[in-house]
């Protein structure tokens, strides 16, 4: 059985069955990552870390009864995936590029943290970098 079989056959007490106790435990870390994305408290006060084979798979088997009451078939946020990366010209539209490199070297900044900034003060910051081209022109 693969990765993805037993992550979705642990919302269902059909399919969790047909999982044998090596697949539980070759795969219980992965699992419990996968869990932990929702029920991440509760995941967090069972950590099955050196409880032996035997716990661990016992230890699924109960989150198996939990997630197949809660949860017909395998939810939505078991299908994860990572963001896109926004860059600083998504962000900060209209501006000039070189102007947005000079306030970075000028307030000696990265890119990570000018984006950083842009999410928590955007209409500042944006104000900001207008009064530095201001400054820069005079």
């Amino acid at each position: 059985m693969e990765l993805f079989d037993a992550i979705k056959a642990i919302f269902s007490k059909k399919d969790w069955q047909k999982v044998s106790q090596d697949d539980k435990y070759k795969y219980s870390f992965l699992i419990f990552r996968v869990i932990s994305i929702n029920h991440p408290v509760e995941i967090n006060m069972c950590q099955p870390i050196g409880m032996g084979k035997r716990n661990t798979c016992l230890m699924l088997d109960s989150w198996n009864i939990v997630l197949s009451n809660k949860y017909v078939g395998c939810p939505k946020w078991v299908y994860t995936k990572n963001g896109t990366k926004e860059s600083v010209d998504n962000q900060l539209k209209g501006l000039d590029k070189d102007l947005i490199s000079a306030y970075m070297v000028n307030r000696d900044i990265t890119e990570k943290d000018l984006i950083f900034l842009n999410k928590i003060y955007g209409k500042e910051l944006r104000a900001e970098i207008l009064a530095y081209k201001k400054t820069l022109t005079q």
